[in-house]
């Protein structure tokens, strides 16, 4: 956000009768933050210079400036941006979307999830749960590296004939049929009959989705697909526009995974510039 008192008052202490909640010892003095800000496009949108691509577009851009965070830890604060709670259990934002709005496609998931292609958030698969809906609303995470197929075990083992694949399903369908005549239905179980229905016809319109061999070489460069700091990122990008252009309610992008050193997200504690010159690409 575009700061100028904290400009101002840099290198001061802060200034509050609150009594400021810090993770470790001392609270430490104001820090200004490293790039400037310019007003951008017609609407004089506030952008760093940190995003010279994204000042562009600024046109374009919605930006939410009175939302805060109620926790400054790692878990807690990514709970609360999915589903507006700092506790985990509450359904996130795709969820309530796809409960509320219901799919437009019978061959896709109705919220799929594209984790960053280096680790999974603070939180991990919490930050797509269903919550106390329906099992089936929740996220269908996509691998999005680029390597292998984009969603784990979709396909068959090679060795496997189409066959025996078909008369598995048979079998399957037979058992979970008998099971609901025996226990009655159960959210949970009907859910994954629904995802086993859904996986058999995502194996021909996820292959479709995932190839962007028919993508311009005009568009691979606007998406950065051939820079190494902007390839995976960029990547999920393309992929959240092919997915929703096929009738995909929601999906969910992530930028960053959870920890590790070198850090691998925006919580860049001990070089500011270099992690976030590198996050911003």
């Amino acid at each position: 956000d575009y700061k100028p008192k904290l400009k101002e008052m840099h290198g001061k202490s802060l200034q509050t009768d609150e009594k400021p909640d810090v993770f470790f010892g001392r609270v430490g003095l104001l820090r200004a933050n490293d790039w400037e800000f310019k007003q951008r496009g017609r609407s004089g949108l506030w952008v760093s210079d940190l995003f010279p691509h994204l000042a562009t577009v600024a046109d374009e851009l919605t930006v939410i400036n009175s939302m805060v965070a109620e926790s400054s830890s790692h878990t807690p604060a990514t709970f609360q941006e999915s589903t507006g709670f700092r506790l985990n259990g509450f359904p996130v934002m795709g969820s309530w979307v796809s409960y509320g709005l219901g799919n437009m496609t019978d061959d896709l998931p109705t919220y799929v999830v594209l984790p960053d292609a280096r680790g999974l958030p603070a939180g991990s698969t919490s930050n797509w749960t269903n919550g106390f809906l329906p099992a089936v609303h929740q996220g269908v995470p996509f691998r999005t590296s680029g390597e292998g197929d984009a969603i784990s075990n979709l396909f068959p083992a090679r060795k496997i004939a189409s066959q025996v694949e078909n008369e598995s399903r048979s079998l399957l369908a037979r058992m979970n049929r008998l099971h609901m005549e025996e226990h009655g239905f159960e959210d949970a179980f009907a859910a994954r009959i629904s995802s086993y229905e859904l996986a058999a016809r995502m194996q021909l319109a996820v292959p479709e989705v995932t190839d962007f061999s028919s993508e311009s070489e005009e568009t691979r460069v606007l998406y950065g697909l051939d820079g190494d700091q902007t390839r995976d990122f960029g990547r999920s990008c393309l992929l959240a526009r092919r997915l929703l252009e096929r009738g995909v309610r929601h999906v969910q992008l992530f930028s960053g995974g959870s920890f590790g050193s070198p850090r691998i997200n925006w919580d860049g504690h001990e070089d500011m510039r270099r992690n976030h010159g590198r996050e911003a690409g």
